[in-house]
């Protein structure tokens, strides 16, 4: 589906009916619109976007499944998101045993047992060394897809209320990605998504989500007591 460029400022009395306690919203951010959306359609899905923005910590569980035609890795997870800071738990899986994935200031981990930690300045490639894949996950777009925002997507399609229900991405190396928000839940008068679906470069991805959690949320990597370092955990084959 095509769609409409819409770049705007918020109204104000839109933005702080809204986001009142909330970070401000993106400055000239693009919202890609439905063809024929009406300006109140328009407005209605600015205000949802700048919402999501603006929800900058969270957290939510789930299972994440990761496949290709010939093997199949899978895992629940406890995502959690502070500002910058990721920290998602990864537990019994992807033939991992259990994991953390975290990424601050500049630099993603993975942590497994005692041993050493892996890392890497791109979460994407490192989760693609620790489970031995051909190319690497889009942690990075799953961050914003996770919130049901399109991030450097295109192919963009909407619902009749303005909910993501499809994108397309290019990784760095030109591949495409397809993705689907097939299902949706409301959290605190927004509704997040609870069904992501991804394919691309051979591989699939499932990624159910649940218990969602949109303030209060600390990282393992940087809690409200101060910053503390994630349990080290040991990589196969270490």
């Amino acid at each position: 589906m095509m769609g409409v460029r819409f770049c705007r400022w918020l109204p104000a009395s839109l933005a702080l009916a809204l986001l009142s306690g909330c970070a401000a919203p993106v400055p000239n951010a693009e919202v890609v619109l439905p063809d024929g959306a009406d300006r109140a359609s328009a407005e209605r899905i600015e205000v949802r976007e700048a919402a999501l923005r603006a929800m900058t910590s969270f957290r939510v569980k789930g299972g994440l499944g990761i496949w290709d035609d010939k093997v199949t890795h899978s895992a629940r997870i406890d995502w959690r998101q502070a500002n910058e800071v990721l920290d998602v738990v990864l537990d019994a899986p992807l033939g991992l045993g259990s994991a953390t994935l975290t990424r601050a200031d500049g630099e993603a981990r993975l942590t497994r047992g005692n041993a050493p930690a892996w890392s890497d300045a791109s979460a994407d490639r490192l989760l693609q060394r620790a489970l031995g894949l051909e190319a690497p996950v889009p942690v990075e777009q799953m961050t914003l897809w996770i919130r049901g925002l399109p991030g450097e997507a295109d192919g963009i399609e909407r619902d009749t209320e303005g909910r993501l229900r499809a994108l397309r991405w290019k990784n760095p190396v030109g591949a495409t990605w397809g993705v689907r928000l097939l299902r949706y839940t409301a959290v605190g008068g927004v509704d997040l998504p609870a069904l992501i679906t991804a394919s691309g470069e051979g591989y699939r991805i499932r990624l159910k989500l649940r218990d969602w959690q949109t303030s209060g949320v600390a990282t393992s990597v940087e809690a409200p007591d101060g910053p503390r370092q994630p349990t080290r955990l040991p990589i196969p084959g270490r």
